[in-house]
């Protein structure tokens, strides 16, 4: 929801917010958690949707893993490969099921399953 500056909650598919005409949007993060804004206008998520940066391995000149876990031990690995531009692909428990810990991702990051970021989560 959002709110005006009375605190009034506006239910409309469009709103007029300070002035501002705008069509409204909801973010849901990769628990399937929506994220809300604040009567102040300030995006609420949930800390289990967030994921902080563990490690970082440049592999090769052209490879580079980022590893990340959220508070509630979801992993999260992303590999950039600049062999033929910037190629982003994704690897999580989603499309590694066998894979259940941050630890043994991060350990096996070359042999992981990686995919479009919608087929990874």
């Amino acid at each position: 929801m959002i709110a005006d500056n009375t605190n009034s909650f506006i239910l409309s598919e469009h709103a007029v917010i300070n002035n501002i005409h705008g069509k409204k949007a909801f973010i849901v993060g990769p628990s399937g958690n929506v994220a809300d804004v604040t009567a102040e206008g300030k995006l609420s998520v949930d800390a289990s949707d967030c994921f902080n940066v563990n490690d970082i391995a440049e592999e090769s000149s052209t490879v580079t893993y980022i590893g990340m876990e959220n508070s509630e031990g979801n992993w999260y690995l992303k590999k950039i490969d600049t062999t033929s531009g910037n190629s982003f692909s994704h690897a999580t428990i989603t499309n590694n099921p066998s894979v259940t810990t941050y630890s043994s991702a991060w350990s096996n990051r070359a042999t992981l399953t990686y995919q479009d970021f919608k087929e990874a989560f």
